[in-house]
């Protein structure tokens, strides 16, 4: 039946080959045209998992709420603080003039966004320190504000002083311990006897040592690692329907922002990484790895079939017609998928090794043919009547086992599955119509001879012969090597570290691994939210304590922590501070110095004698007070005068600066999620109001025992984390599982489809031996070859099982034949038939040898070894069991 119909079809293409060229062309054109205009690459691998599960569900729900949420990082090493900052600063004004802008970058806070609120930051401990101290000197601060000169400065002190000497030493900060009161002093003593030098040094603040900095802005905050080696800005991505583009461009200007500014910072490193920086490399490497790929498989393989036929038109031929079934391929690609992926780009440089296949087995055959005097369509009517079914089974079983990959769950894996199969039978139906028709347009000039009259034997392959003229040997040292590789594929493992799939050098990877060695954290983070503040302090604070944590980024960061206990604190500064003004300062006057001068001197020697064990503090201030002293008993001259002068007026005008900051943030306003910079506001806050925590992991989670232990525990806060770590870690599992699936889905359908075609038992079993013993010998000798197991080749089985069943079950169908006809079992035409499409597809998989990617590398080195070993196993042992049985038939017979 099956014969029937594919006579049927080749008469159909052969009978006006003119017409079913046009057509193929045509269709071709159309493929052709739909790809260009409506194939995309799809990068986002939320698209590849299942769409029920719930990690993926959540994830796709935080992408609505919060846009993209994962940021291309960029980490900087410099050789100081100051040194990092000052690059960032110059590398963000250079993005901003350029295509990133400056909107969409993350790298500080700047406080002035939050003035008038200064105080709400302050750590409750340090505020409660500061009411203390105002509380204490008040009679100081306010004596000071209504006559702010030095006479009254050193008046104060000296009340100040001598409580503290009355309350041995416990309220001016002099007990054993120290204090900023003593530096207080000491910053005002120093001063005034430089003065009364002659030198005029640069102004220190005292006021500042006495608030403790309260009030004041402060520096920018930037976003800098636990050990504050690296200093980190993010860069938010905004990808339109997992365009690649966008993501990509973005990457290159951040490069060339660095390199740019290279020569100014000699001595700072920077570099790009985070998720989508290394998604955007792979991809990057994965495209031209494909094309090289590609190029590679189309020559090597018609150089491999140029020699083997030593011809050049029907060989290009068939190239064109696997050409015309790719381009098919394409647009049914295009209309029912819509994309490639980084699993399903791949197909052309895999499937161009095993599509050739076909054309090879027809031309063989129809050279085998006319060769015994055959006309070119008698020719291939003959090749389709009984060399076509053992194509159309290999090829049903190669499309099968990719096909057998849709059932499993991962996207990735199913839309590679269903393309590669598609790819394969676009393939067989060209050089089973467009390769014929193309033969006989070819062959018009020759005049077509008769049939042959009766039966011819086509040649048989004669160094095979020799070579079974011992086949229980061969058989013997098979079953040894069986063994001794089954022995050695104990030893492979499953390594899932992705990042060691990607390319060597590749700047993302380097800049991951070194954030990981060095900081301790990665660009990966996982992502929980919260719907109120409250809620969002619970779950930041049982993440922060989980230990695979290095740290948790939230709104929180930027939000002032225990606002109600700050609250009074801060109003009662503001009943002391608030209603104070700072009087016009009156014309300095020397003599007012002498005696707040001799009385200070006086309780500070008193100080240092009373006090219970030597104090450095107190003898340095005793020793300033006695020079202020003997300064000021003689008269001051002008220098001098105009010096302490000066002092006054500045100590009056930053006292009034100091006070007016304090003054200005005691009445603030809360801070509340509204109030922070739009920047930041965005990376935390969603559209819906929910508050986003992103988790970063402490350990490595790119080994699977870090992923593992990581995930885990951030399921005992919040069983619905998900984010880039957890996807990854669920991708992984779901991966092995489907390539498992897959694996025995390829394995039972080549057998039934093996089964259904021969129909008997006998023949199956034999047909799945070189596959069988190919794949074992395959795994055992993976670890000779420095293989593992990982995402990227791990989907060599399903594709070793597809390919390596086609050789056996070509050589059976021919025995099959041999049988029923008489003729010789081992064909030359097959042999080499079989030989050649093996060397084809060993082409077509080393081809990815020339990849950068180490993952695409290890799959095509993994498919090259299965590819070979399944093709010694099909053309020595196979002939060798037939033969063996063939010989124990006879010799039962004969018994």
């Amino acid at each position: 039946m099956t014969a029937r119909w594919l006579l049927a079809l080749v008469r159909l293409s052969t009978a006006r080959p003119g017409a079913t060229v046009v057509l193929a062309l045509v269709l071709t054109a159309a493929g052709l045209a739909v790809t260009s205009r409506a194939l995309r690459f799809q990068t986002s691998n939320l698209k590849l998992l299942p769409a029920a599960a719930p990690y993926a569900v959540r994830y796709a729900e935080y992408l609505r709420d919060f846009g993209e949420l994962n940021d291309i990082v960029v980490v900087v090493q410099a050789p100081s603080p100051d040194e990092a900052t000052r690059y960032v600063d110059r590398l963000v004004a250079e993005l901003g003039r350029g295509p990133v802008g400056d909107s969409r970058l993350t790298y500080r806070i700047d406080p002035t966004s939050l003035q008038g609120r200064a105080l709400l930051y302050l750590p409750v401990v340090r505020l409660t320190e500061l009411r203390d101290r105002v509380l204490d000197y008040e009679e100081l601060i306010e004596a000071y504000a209504a006559r702010p000169t030095l006479a009254r400065l050193l008046e104060g002190v000296n009340e100040r002083l001598g409580q503290a000497i009355v309350n041995r030493f416990m309220d001016l900060g002099l007990e054993p311990r120290g204090g900023s009161d003593t530096r207080f002093l000491e910053l005002v003593l120093e001063q005034m006897t430089a003065r009364l030098d002659g030198s005029t040094p640069a102004y220190r603040s005292p006021w500042e040592s006495l608030a403790g900095g309260a009030g004041t802005p402060g520096a920018p905050r930037y976003f800098v690692s636990r050990d504050a080696r690296y200093l980190f800005v993010f860069v938010e991505t905004r990808r339109e329907r997992g365009v690649f583009a966008d993501s990509r461009s973005t990457v290159e200007a951040l490069r060339g922002a660095i390199e740019a500014l290279r020569p100014e910072f000699p001595g700072t490193e920077a570099g790009v990484t985070g998720s989508p920086a290394i998604s955007s490399d792979e991809m990057v490497t994965a495209f031209d790895d494909g094309k090289a790929a590609g190029v590679v498989a189309l020559v090597a393989t018609l150089g491999l079939v140029l020699a083997a036929f030593r011809q050049v038109a029907a060989p290009l031929l068939m190239l064109g017609a696997l050409a015309v079934s790719q381009a098919w391929t394409l647009g049914i690609v295009t209309l029912v998928v819509g994309h490639l992926n980084i699993f399903s780009v791949m197909f052309i440089s895999i499937v161009v090794g095993i599509g050739i296949d076909y054309g090879i087995y027809v031309l063989f055959r129809v050279r085998e043919q006319t060769a015994l005097g055959a006309g070119t369509r008698a020719a291939l009517e003959l090749a389709a009547q009984r060399t076509g079914p053992g194509i159309l089974l290999g090829a049903l079983t190669a499309a099968a086992t990719f096909f057998a990959l849709t059932l499993t769950e991962f996207g990735g894996i199913r839309e590679f599955g269903l393309i590669s199969g598609i790819a394969i039978l676009m393939a067989f139906v060209a050089m089973l119509t467009l390769f014929p028709a193309g033969l006989v347009l070819l062959d018009r000039r020759r005049r077509a001879a008769p049939p042959p009259a009766g039966p011819l034997e086509p040649p048989v392959a004669r160094r095979l012969l020799v070579l079974l003229r011992a086949p229980r040997w061969i058989l013997a040292g098979a079953a040894l090597l069986t063994a001794l590789t089954l022995v050695s594929a104990r030893q492979v493992r499953f390594d899932d570290n992705m990042l060691r799939l990607q390319a060597h050098g590749v700047e993302s990877v380097l800049w991951e691994q070194r954030m990981l060695a060095g900081a301790g954290r990665s660009g990966l983070s996982a992502l929980a939210t919260a719907g109120s503040l409250d809620e969002l302090r619970t779950k930041a604070e049982a993440f922060a304590r989980l230990p695979s944590v290095a740290q948790v980024d939230s709104i929180l960061t930027v939000l002032p922590d225990r606002p109600a206990d700050k609250l009074p604190l801060i109003r009662a500064l503001a009943t002391m501070l608030g209603p104070l003004r700072v009087s016009p300062a009156p014309a300095f006057t020397a003599a007012e110095l002498r005696a707040p001068a001799e009385s200070l001197g006086r309780r500070l020697t008193l100080a240092v004698t009373e006090a219970p064990q030597p104090r450095a503090d107190l003898q340095r201030l005793h020793a300033l007070a006695d020079r202020l002293r003997r300064g000021l008993r003689g008269g001051l001259d002008p220098g001098a005068r105009a010096s302490l002068e000066a002092l006054q007026r500045e100590l009056a005008l930053d006292f009034q600066d100091q006070l007016q900051r304090l003054q200005a943030n005691l009445d603030p306003r809360g801070v509340g999620p509204e109030d922070v910079p739009p920047a930041v506001r965005r990376r935390h806050v969603g559209t819906s109001g929910r508050f986003l925590l992103r988790i970063q992991p402490a350990i490595d989670v790119w080994q699977h025992a870090g992923a593992e232990r990581f995930v885990g525990e951030l399921r005992t806060v919040d069983p619905e984390v998900t984010g880039a770590p957890v996807i990854t870690f669920e991708s992984i599992r779901l991966i092995k599982r489907s390539y498992l699936e897959g694996t025995v889905y390829a394995m039972l359908l080549v057998l039934a489809l093996t089964a259904l075609m021969f129909g008997n038992a006998r023949d199956t079993l034999v047909a799945f031996l070189p596959l069988a013993l190919g794949l074992g010998w395959t795994l055992g000798l993976m670890p000779l070859a420095g293989l593992s197991f990982d995402l990227a080749n791990v989907w060599a089985l399903p594709l070793l099982i597809g390919t390596g069943a086609e050789y056996g079950v070509t050589l059976v169908a021919r025995f099959r034949e041999a049988r029923a006809t008489g003729m010789p079992a081992l064909a030359r035409s097959t042999v080499l038939a079989v030989l050649i499409n093996g060397l084809t597809t060993i082409a077509g998989f080393g081809s990815l040898l020339v990849a950068h990617h180490q993952g695409i590398f290890g799959l095509g080195l993994l498919l090259t070894i299965g590819a070979a070993t399944s093709l010694v196993a099909a053309l020595v042992v196979l002939p060798a069991t037939v033969e063996v049985s063939a010989r124990t038939e006879r010799g039962r017979r004969a018994a």
